[in-house]
């Protein structure tokens, strides 16, 4: 009877300790992961429109934050990852990483599609890739789902103004316009008629949208 409360508390013991242990460990890697973070975030804003200064030091940051993914752990990892994510797009379309930003921005828009600002982040990668079919649909989508964002209205506007689409383009800018700041609208205004006197009328336009 004796041996067996012994073993009964030996085991506890153990139980106990393996909890702690586990618990210490999550706690310590979810520390570590966010004073990484909170480390390279002002860096990452400092490079945010310098490209040189962003290629020199971005691909250490990507690295370490990328790091720091694998040491999440607990109920919150999910947004805790998207945040790093987040940062790692940023510190991509500083130092001019396109391709990867746009994978960055796949994974933020699959994770969270009702996020209009992802899409149109994406929209923004894969128009500077030359990639304006993916473009144009990824920035519907940012105004579809953002329908009274000024942001993404003149993004869409100014993306099908690289195409043909003459009766498309026209009512973007029309859209973008209607909700532009007053110091915006002759801007656009002039970019639209830009547009139309350097484009044919296009009887195909509206079978094309």
């Amino acid at each position: 009877m004796k041996l067996s409360r012994i073993k009964l508390t030996l085991g506890s013991v153990a139980v106990l300790v393996t909890f702690f242990l586990v618990t210490f460990s999550n706690n310590w890697g979810n520390a570590t992961a966010k004073k990484t973070t909170e480390d390279l975030e002002p860096i990452i804003k400092s490079v945010k429109h310098n490209p040189i200064e962003a290629r020199k030091h971005c691909p250490a940051i990507i690295k370490k934050l990328r790091d720091s993914i694998t040491k999440l752990e607990g109920k919150d990892v999910e947004i805790r990852r998207l945040k790093i994510i987040k940062l790692i797009s940023d510190c991509e379309l500083a130092s001019q990483q396109y391709k990867s930003a746009s994978s960055s921005f796949t994974e933020l828009s699959n994770a969270q599609p009702q996020v209009a600002r992802w899409h149109g982040l994406r929209a923004e990668v894969l128009f500077k890739l030359g990639n304006l079919n993916e473009a144009i649909r990824e920035a519907r989508l940012a105004v579809q789902l953002e329908p009274t964002s000024f942001q993404w209205k003149v993004q869409e506007a100014r993306v099908l103004a690289q195409t043909a689409m003459r009766n498309r383009t026209k009512r973007a800018y029309e859209a973008a316009i209607k909700i532009a700041p007053y110091d915006q609208v002759s801007v656009l205004q002039e970019e639209l008629a830009t547009f139309l006197q350097s484009t044919e009328p296009q009887f195909s336009d509206e079978s094309i949208e």
